[in-house]
């Protein structure tokens, strides 16, 4: 707190002592008539005082002439004017009223000061006795930014009489701890004394900060110790008030003012030191994403965080604080954003509140992005399906159905490999093979004697699938039924000399798959005979639609080759009995049968096809469509073709 005193300057006086110890008040010297008021002229009414005095009794100047003071009976007070020229009354410009004296004497007369200024005398007509006055020399003050740093634009000032400060290194600064000591500068503060005057002046002033600033770090005295190096004559025993046997007290000290809080709100929001964060897709929930902080003027402040905000983020309800962490509260999948915007980017307003008085708060919005990390495929199928089945009596390798997986959508290109081998291996595996992405079977298996786990005819097969760029992986059981098909035998004989099997499949049964299996339904299995398939080889003939008029039928009728319409007759109603659309049972191989065909060979396209190497069906009943019909209709050995071929 500041101490309201009357401060007429901040002079110390420090005069040379003669060596026999008597106080010299003036240098010895020649006068040249000095003081000889015969001599003496009028200048002028230099100096008009009337205005604050108009009965002037007494006056006098401070030691450096700088100040002057007139006493009087009028106003009964000290008046002080501050003269620009030292002594030169004509520069003197009136300061304030700077010491009222009527309490002690109403009609005061003369005014003295001691030499350093501490002191003030003033008698009068009144009282008829001497008042003394103590000074306070008064204090340096801290500057008005509180900040520890300190207001010199009234410095203590030092002079020397009838001696003058050495300045070894001549760089007119006294040097502070080897030519004079100060005592209780705080901590922070560096003093610097300035020489001036032709070194008979010193003037101390402060730079940097105190450390510690408040009331209760004030500074009451400043006190000196002057080293003999300080002065010229080089023995500070000879100097008065030099502190040559103590530390010398100025009476000036320091005041500071206690700091007056004014509380700023917060300017700015970070998470994790930016305005942006990301988090992985998929992660449970409470996941922390990052740890908030928050930028404030008053940094001795702490904050709370809230999604508080006055205008909420779009995407608020999908995160949650808790202290100053920003978490989860929902998955989130990189495939499928949820944000508001559906573009990926949440944003979040993030309020912060400061400790201090009045909780001031800001707001501030942020951006949490997902990031797509290489999830493990989340599922298996086989032709769609976690069930597939087969026909017993199927040859071993034949395809059962293609496996796929469910990955979850990544951008990037994705390649699988199937295998057998999971960590916990299927009931059944051992009957199966995996090639490329295909199920196939390694066993023949039998209807009436399942070989199966369960003995039920449902065989467990566990699939493992590997992604072959991010190595993950992902398993699961998929269950193969066994197909069971009417078997049919005749002593009828024919070439093959034994039974012959019918492909045919109740529609009814609970494994049926219209999709996959064209085939016509029990009744229709039920009425064919070897006497109606004649006997076996059942076909020999090359047949395909007529180049001419699509009738190949009626072509060969014509020239006779009933054979060739016998086994066209009997390919339309195979494929009939089989749900393929032909047409009429007419002989002719025309356009619908040329598109059941082509539409059996597809579903045949392995064994029918694929020896030719090719994929797309061409609609003629040539060689591998005469082998693989033959097969499934059970006449599949050594049966000679119309060009010669024998089929083994």
């Amino acid at each position: 707190m500041t101490k309201k005193t009357t401060r007429f300057s901040i002079l110390l006086f420090i005069v040379l002592l003669t060596s026999l110890g008597v106080k010299a008040d003036a240098a010895p010297s020649l006068n040249y008539g000095a003081f000889d008021v015969s001599t003496a002229t009028f200048d002028s009414i230099a100096l008009d005082v009337s205005l604050q005095e108009t009965t002037p009794t007494d006056m006098t100047f401070n030691n450096d002439g700088t100040k002057l003071y007139v006493i009087g009976t009028d106003g009964d007070d000290v008046n002080q004017y501050d003269l620009s020229a030292p002594y030169d009354i004509s520069t003197g410009v009136f300061n304030s009223i700077v010491l009222d004296v009527a309490p002690e004497d109403l009609a005061p007369a003369s005014i003295a000061f001691n030499n350093n200024g501490t002191s003030l005398y003033i008698v009068g007509f009144v009282g008829d006795d001497i008042n003394k006055y103590s000074i306070d020399p008064g204090n340096y003050s801290e500057a008005i930014a509180n900040d520890g740093t300190i207001d010199n634009s009234n410095p203590l000032t030092i002079i020397l009489t009838q001696e003058t400060f050495q300045d070894i290194d001549t760089d007119n600064i006294l040097d502070i701890g080897t030519e004079v000591t100060i005592g209780n500068i705080p901590a922070g503060l560096t003093p610097v004394m300035t020489l001036s005057s032709g070194d008979t002046v010193v003037t101390l002033t402060f730079t940097a900060a105190a450390t510690a600033h408040q009331n209760i770090n004030d500074v009451t005295d400043l006190t000196f110790v002057f080293d003999d190096t300080a002065f010229t004559g080089g023995d500070a025993s000879l100097v008065s008030n030099s502190g040559s046997a103590g530390a010398f007290s100025s009476n000036v000290g320091i005041d500071f003012e206690d700091n007056v809080v004014i509380n700023q709100a917060p300017t700015d929001i970070q998470i994790d030191g930016a305005n942006s964060d990301m988090v992985d897709e998929n992660v449970t929930n409470p996941t922390t994403i990052g740890t908030l902080t928050t930028t404030d003027p008053d940094v001795a402040d702490t904050h709370s965080y809230t999604l508080g905000c006055s205008v909420s983020g779009a995407d608020d309800v999908l995160f949650q604080i808790s202290g100053a962490n920003l978490q989860t509260a929902s998955v989130f999948d990189f495939e499928n954003p949820i944000d508001a915007n559906t573009d990926g980017t949440y944003e979040v307003c993030i309020r912060t509140t400061d400790s201090a008085a009045g909780n001031l708060t800001y707001d501030e919005t942020i951006t949490i992005t997902i990031n797509d990390l290489n999830n493990a495929p989340t599922d298996i199928a086989i032709d769609g399906g976690a069930v597939d089945s087969l026909d017993e009596n199927t040859i071993v390798g034949t395809n059962i159905g293609s496996l796929t997986n469910t990955d979850d959508g990544e951008d990037n290109t994705e390649s699988y490999s199937y295998t057998l081998g999971c960590s916990v291996a299927g009931a059944d595996d051992t009957y199966f093979a995996i090639v490329g992405d295909g199920l196939q079977n390694t066993t023949v298996f039998d209807f009436e004697n399942p070989v199966d786990a369960n003995i039920d005819n449902t065989y467990e097969v566990c699939v493992h699938v590997t992604e072959t760029n991010g190595g993950l992986i992902y398993e699961k059981n998929i269950s193969i039924v066994v197909n069971d098909l009417l078997e049919s035998s005749s002593s009828s004989g024919g070439s093959s000399g034994g039974s012959v099997k019918f492909i045919c499949k109740d529609p009814d049964a609970s494994n049926y798959n219209a999709s996959k299996f064209r085939r016509h339904k029990q009744s229709r299995c039920e009425y064919k005979t070897l006497t109606e398939i004649s006997q076996c080889p059942v076909f020999t003939q090359h047949m395909r639609k007529s180049d001419r008029d699509g009738q190949l039928g009626k072509d060969k009728q014509e020239l006779g080759v009933s054979k060739v319409i016998s086994e066209i007759k009997l390919l339309q109603s195979t494929l009939l009995d089989t749900k393929y659309n032909v047409g009429p049972i007419d002989g002719i191989f025309g356009n619908q049968t040329e598109a059941a065909v082509k539409k059996w060979q597809v579903d045949h396209k392995k064994e029918v096809l694929a020896p030719w190497g090719i994929s797309t069906p061409t609609g003629r009943f040539y060689q591998s469509s005469e082998r693989w019909m033959n097969e499934l209709l059970g006449c599949q050995d050594n049966v000679t073709l119309d060009n010669g071929v024998v089929l083994k």
